[in-house]
């Protein structure tokens, strides 16, 4: 993938209000330069139009993701410059998945969790930043967990203790934003590319939400799923430890507490009507 030029969308003979135009720098310089003129209130519709052009051309384009784990993964870019490089992942992720290798498939994957990992509360990520990439670890494990992707709950476990270590609670909520929407299109909704491999994915997240000595009380005979769960405890244990947490701080008088119940719960409420009781 990383390696091939993309066409410059100076070729296009963009220019906006104020002379400027689209030179032929390197593919990521053109994108923002693009996204410039697209945002810029001074440009003109004909710039603006040749620049988003540009800009839906550069989304097909076979370096694409690469492309878009780069401008996301700065996080001294605009945040309108990483939202539009997680869109490229994306447009990769839903329409060129089942046409890429193993080592391809492998590469797009570690630039997601690379992102997962660079999640931060200082202000640089904003919610809907967050929020996309949870979504793309979701659209990945719904394509590729429980058959060539085994290791997703150590990743996840690992998330979800380091947000404790270093105080990182941004983490914490992909974690959770992460989970809440795999149940919900694995259970829940009428997700198509969840639907084509619900047994599996089912199968998977019962593994690893459920206790394992729960899951052998229950089925002594269950043969386990492909999935290498992290831990004996489960997410069901974690998400109601970390409840229990919130009431003892007080939902109540801490804002940021509150706000972390609401997530905990909501994760759990998608799991109700399948979770074992015990």
């Amino acid at each position: 993938m990383p390696g091939d030029a993309v066409g410059s969308p100076a070729t296009n003979g963009g220019g906006n209000a104020n002379g400027q135009t689209l030179q032929q720098p390197q593919p990521l310089d053109q994108i923002k330069q693009a996204l410039q003129i697209v945002y810029d209130p001074h440009s003109s519709n004909d710039s603006r139009k040749q620049a988003g052009a540009f800009l839906e051309s550069a989304k097909s384009d076979k370096e694409a993701p690469y492309h878009g784990f780069t401008l996301a993964y700065d996080r001294g870019h605009d945040a309108v410059v990483r939202h539009f490089g997680l869109l490229l992942l994306e447009q990769a992720v839903r329409y060129s998945w089942v046409d890429y290798t193993a080592e391809e498939s492998g590469m797009v994957r570690g630039w997601i969790l690379g992102l997962a990992e660079n999640v931060k509360v200082d202000g640089r990520d904003p919610v809907y930043l967050r929020n996309k990439i949870a979504q793309l670890w979701v659209e990945i494990a719904k394509r590729s967990w429980a058959s060539e992707w085994l290791d997703m709950d150590e990743l996840l476990v690992r998330l979800w203790d380091n947000s404790t270590q270093q105080g990182n609670p941004a983490q914490r909520d992909l974690v959770l934003s992460i989970l809440e929407n795999l149940v919900e299109d694995v259970f829940n909704r009428e997700d198509s590319v969840a639907g084509i491999r619900n047994t599996p994915l089912s199968k998977a997240c019962i593994d690893i939400f459920t206790p394992l000595d729960v899951l052998k009380e229950n089925f002594p005979g269950r043969e386990p799923s492909a999935v290498l769960r992290c831990g004996e405890g489960g997410w069901l244990t974690r998400l109601t430890e970390m409840l229990e947490k919130c009431l003892e701080a007080g939902v109540n008088s801490n804002t940021e507490v509150e706000a972390c119940a609401v997530k905990v719960l909501g994760t759990l409420k998608a799991c109700m009507s399948w979770a074992i009781p015990k």
